[in-house]
C-alpha cells in the first residue's frame, strides 16, 4: 500500500534527467509552417493563461507577405543531422531564404518563363475564391480544385525565421532557391503536371 504524499522523496536531478532519458525529442521545423484559422485567438489565449502565471509573454503579429524558402532536399539533410549531432529536447528552424512573396513569384516567373502577377489578390478575395472554386470543383465537376484552399490559409502564416542556430549546429547545406526551383519545375514538367513549352 502507497503511504502518502509526504513520504515520497524525489531527487531533482535524477527526475530532469530521467524525463531528458524518455523524452529524447530534437524537433526539426522547417520554414513553411503551416497555420490554421483562429490561430491568432488560440495564441492570445494561450499568452493570457501564461500572464496569470506571472509569465511575462510577447505575441508577435504575422506580418503579411514575408515567406522564408528552402529547398525539400536540404530539410532531408538537416533533419538527418539533428538525428545524428541534434542536443537534446531543442527545436531546430530550418530554413533558408527570408524574402517576400512578390519577390518569390518574381523568381517563379522568370524561372517558368511567364509574367509574374501584376498585383497581389487581397486576401480575403483570394479566400472566397479558393472556397466557391472548392465547392465548384467538388460539386459541379467531382475532382479535387485546381488551387485547394489551404494554400491560401498557409499564406497568411508565413514568416521570416532566423535559422542561425540550425545552420549553426546541423549545418545543413542552403541550395539556391532558383535552383530548387528550377528542379522542381522539371520535375512538374517530366510528370505531366505542366506543359513542356509552359
Amino acid at each position: 500500500m502507497l503511504g502518502d504524499a509526504s513520504d515520497l522523496v524525489m531527487d531533482r536531478e535524477y527526475i530532469v534527467k530521467t524525463l531528458a532519458d524518455l523524452v529524447r525529442i530534437n524537433s526539426v521545423n522547417p520554414s513553411l509552417v503551416n497555420g490554421a484559422p483562429g490561430e491568432a485567438e488560440i495564441g492570445e489565449y494561450i499568452a493570457a493563461a501564461l500572464r496569470l502565471m506571472g509569465l511575462t509573454v510577447e505575441v508577435v503579429e504575422v506580418e503579411p507577405g514575408r515567406v522564408n524558402v528552402i529547398d525539400v532536399r536540404d530539410v532531408a539533410v538537416a533533419m538527418i543531422r539533428a538525428a545524428e549531432r541534434g542536443r537534446v529536447g531543442e527545436r531546430y528552424l530550418v530554413g533558408n531564404w527570408n524574402t517576400t512573396q512578390k519577390e518569390l513569384n518574381e523568381l517563379i516567373s522568370e524561372v517558368v518563363g511567364v509574367r509574374p502577377p501584376l498585383f497581389p489578390v487581397p486576401f480575403s478575395l483570394a479566400q472566397w475564391g479558393t472556397k466557391a472554386g472548392e465547392w465548384l470543383f467538388s460539386s459541379m465537376l467531382g475532382r479535387p480544385p485546381l488551387l485547394p484552399g489551404f494554400f491560401v490559409e498557409v499564406m497568411a502564416h508565413m514568416q521570416h525565421y532566423d535559422c542561425s542556430k540550425a545552420q549553426r549546429e546541423l549545418d545543413y547545406p542552403r541550395r539556391s532557391i532558383e535552383g530548387a526551383i528550377q528542379d522542381a519545375v522539371g520535375w512538374f514538367r517530366a510528370n505531366g503536371y505542366l506543359e513542356k513549352s509552359a
